[in-house]
């Protein structure tokens, strides 16, 4: 695509971070840690994709028994607010995306 941008926020887990998130519409405890933020463009656009804590219509964190995880789940929020450009890194677009399984998603 041409004129694409990602990013990978690499910011500690902070006020400041949660802040961000949170002006841009995402909830910040429903992102678990550690896990990967992107800041995305096609040239036109901003977005910010993230992984986040599936939860049921009532609002309560799903969890998984079997797998003993909480399944999670790519979400996209549009970015109306930049993140200060020292959290950012560049990124690749044609890497392969991060896997959501692994030990940061199970139960602690």
């Amino acid at each position: 695509m041409a004129g694409a941008v990602n990013y990978r926020v690499k910011a500690p887990r902070s006020s400041e971070l949660a802040s961000w998130m949170q002006f841009n519409g995402v909830r910040p405890g429903d992102v678990p840690y550690p896990s990967l933020i992107y800041v995305r463009s096609d040239g036109e656009a901003w977005w910010i994709e993230y992984a986040a804590y599936k939860r049921s219509p009532s609002g309560t964190l799903l969890y998984d028994a079997a797998t003993e995880t909480f399944p999670c789940e790519m979400r996209i929020a549009p970015m109306e607010y930049d993140p200060p450009m020292w959290w950012l890194v560049e990124e690749d677009e044609t890497a392969p995306p991060e896997s959501l399984e692994g030990p940061l998603l199970r139960r602690l």
